[in-house]
């Protein structure tokens, strides 16, 4: 009985799938050579997966992607839209013509509270600090969370990379101001300033508003990027409904699609998103839309630096 069941599951899964829509994240359009993060895709690499998407799918809003939950009637084709989050600067400079070009809309989140800033985001301190850092046998001491930690930084790349992801494990959950306490005190340690590197600032408000009036929509990434469920709910509120004010601000349009820094939320996270307003609010968690999907826990697919013929497959 069970093998008969899934004989019939598994094709029917197929075609569930095959015309489920899907939504991309990505962040950066951007050379991946120092990319740590793994979250920056080379122009001529994206511009080939947009080539690809659009070969199998119908690139879409997420307006249309709502639309389609709603009524759950199919199109011509399956449909896909796409996201970046964050909001640095080559949303602006590298993703746009090339959304542009291929005539495909996208969604902008942006993390309001650095947009114009002299500071950029703190992961990417982190990495410059930790690289550049002089060779030295004092290990990094930090108390985090009352509890002492300490890492010994080694002289090779490699090695460097290690506690680079090791830190910001430790630091990623942790309140924004408390962040930053770190973040002066690893300064302090490796004897350097806090300091912006340009390639990694985020959009000015001027370059948000450029954007909005484009192929591309904005929507919204609380204020300071931080793991909202670390925070009492009047807080997530105030760092969710804030950046959507902001974002509006700036554009002259509604924004009404958010998305959780790193993906993390909480039922409270959910409440709070639906109050400020939201139509619509996206995860990291991986699979495609189904109709009876919570548009509050939108999962996303991440395409990487694969290539075109690896994307159309993944996707048709």
């Amino acid at each position: 009985m069970g093998r008969r069941l899934a004989s019939v599951i598994g094709p029917l899964e197929r075609i569930l799938w095959d015309r489920s829509p899907v939504i991309l994240m990505y962040h950066r359009v951007a050379p991946s050579t120092d990319d740590l993060w793994g979250i920056a895709v080379e122009p001529d690499r994206f511009a080939e997966q947009i080539e690809a998407l659009k070969r199998v799918r119908h690139v879409a809003t997420l307006d249309e992607v709502l639309a389609w939950m709603d009524h759950g009637r199919p199109g011509d084709r399956p449909l896909a839209a796409i996201t970046f989050d964050d909001g640095y600067h080559d949303a602006l400079s590298a993703a746009r013509p090339i959304l542009e070009k291929a005539d495909c809309p996208a969604t902008v989140y942006v993390a309001t509270g650095l947009v114009g800033s002299d500071r950029g985001f703190w992961w990417d301190e982190l990495v410059r600090i930790l690289m550049t850092a002089p060779a030295t046998h004092q290990p990094l001491r930090l108390v985090i969370g009352r509890r002492p930690v300490a890492w010994l930084l080694p002289d090779d790349r490699s090695g460097r990379q290690r506690v680079c992801r090791q830190v910001r494990r430790r630091l990623r959950d942790l309140e924004p101001a408390e962040i930053d306490r770190q973040l002066d005190a690893i300064c302090a340690w490796a004897g350097t300033a806090r300091r912006l590197d340009p390639e990694d600032r985020l959009m000015t408000a001027e370059e948000v508003a450029e954007l909005s009036r484009s192929i591309v929509q904005i929507g919204a990434h609380t204020v300071r990027h931080p793991s909202l469920p670390a925070l009492p709910f009047e807080a997530q509120l105030a760092e969710i409904a804030e950046s959507r004010r902001a974002c509006e601000a700036w554009t002259g349009k509604p924004v009404p699609h958010f998305a959780y820094p790193f993906g993390h939320y909480s039922r409270a996270s959910v409440a709070a998103a639906r109050q400020a307003g939201f139509r619509s609010a996206c995860a990291t968690t991986p699979g495609v839309v189904r109709p009876w999907t919570d548009p509050y826990r939108l999962p996303r697919i991440t395409p990487g630096r694969m290539d075109g013929e690896a994307l159309t497959r993944l996707l048709s």
